[in-house]
């Protein structure tokens, strides 16, 4: 028998050894998943590349869900913006325990349900706080969004101009069905792997240091960002607590092209950010997308400012000071 061979037995033997993990159905389009880590989340059934890791395997991206687990320790405080149905908000409810404090911010009102009804099955809805915000550098501006149902994603606002009117019709939500399938075919029926059937929806900004201001955190100790390139900014808007906070790691999602697709606003707020944090004394390196075979996470050597902005692949960036590395 090969090496191969050894593993896959080892593998089975290690599923039959683990409890059948629950799934139940709650209603149309929504599934209540108990995860590999205990917790329990309410996700959409409609998503594409979210749920079905959940559904399947009960984690999504394991090598974030593992770092996150070694980041956070009772009682600590996490800010988890871009916070979707809930995973990760879910999973640091689960980690800081009741004497943590959990903020979840989604400005997305597709999503809120979701996000709500998972932090009530998983227990942890008693110490998370809800936004229904979007995160900038300044807080009270009305934004314009767009929305992908089924792969969870926000997308930049829509340009008319380039993309004509919209047609008359389309079911609000956005979701594939025999209605829409028109809007995903090409002349030749070919499915268009990239199109999507965008919803819009109108969102109020704010800021990481207002929401400090507002629930009176003494600090923040896991910073989780996925804004889909809105980081800079909301960064920009969180130079206050961030400095008051000594032992905060910021853990966000990034890549090349983000830096690459940036306006003028948030390429200046990008260097502000790398400066900021370069005079804290702050260092980033990425997350490899693998888990070890005994569990371990592997992270980069610590990148450049050209490294960040020209080849940084897409994904999870953790931002440690020299001091407070972990895995140093």
């Amino acid at each position: 028998m090969s090496m191969l061979d050894d593993r896959a037995q080892a593998l089975r033997q290690e599923d039959r050894a683990l409890p059948p993990r629950r799934i139940l159905p709650l209603g149309v389009d929504e599934v209540m998943v108990e995860t590999a880590w205990g917790g329990f989340v309410v996700v959409p059934a409609f998503n594409v590349d979210v749920a079905i890791g959940l559904l399947r395997d009960g984690v999504h991206e394991p090598w974030t869900t593992r770092l996150v687990q070694k980041l956070l320790r009772p009682g600590d405080i996490c800010l988890n913006a871009g916070a979707g149905f809930g995973y990760f908000a879910c999973l640091a409810g689960r980690r800081v325990g009741s004497a943590g404090r959990v903020v979840a911010v989604e400005p997305n009102p597709h999503l809120l349900p979701f996000l709500l009804k998972s932090l009530h099955w998983n227990g942890s809805h008693g110490h998370t706080e809800v936004f229904a915000r979007a995160l900038s550098d300044e807080a009270g501006r009305e934004i314009a969004c767009r929305f992908d149902p089924q792969r969870l994603s926000t997308l930049p606002p829509r340009c008319p101009a380039a993309e004509g009117p919209e047609e008359p019709g389309l079911p609000p939500d956005g979701r594939w069905s025999a209605a829409t399938m028109g809007r995903l075919l090409d002349a030749e029926g070919r499915w268009g792997k990239g199109a999507c059937l965008p919803v819009t929806f109108n969102a109020c900004t704010t800021t990481i240091d207002r929401i400090a201001d507002v629930l009176a955190l003494p600090r923040i100790d896991l910073l989780h960002l996925d804004l889909g390139g809105a980081e800079p900014l909301a960064l920009r808007g969180a130079q206050r607590v961030i400095a008051a906070s000594p032992d905060l790691r910021l853990l966000a999602r990034w890549s090349a092209a983000h830096h690459a697709r940036l306006g003028e606003r948030r390429r200046a707020a990008f260097e502000e950010m790398w400066d900021f944090m370069t005079r804290l004394g702050y260092a980033v390196r990425m997350l490899e997308p693998l888990i070890d075979r005994d569990g371990g996470i592997q992270l980069s050597a610590p990148l450049t400012h050209e490294a960040m902005t020209t080849i940084a692949l897409p994904g999870h960036y953790l931002w440690t000071r020299d001091e407070d590395d972990p895995f140093g």
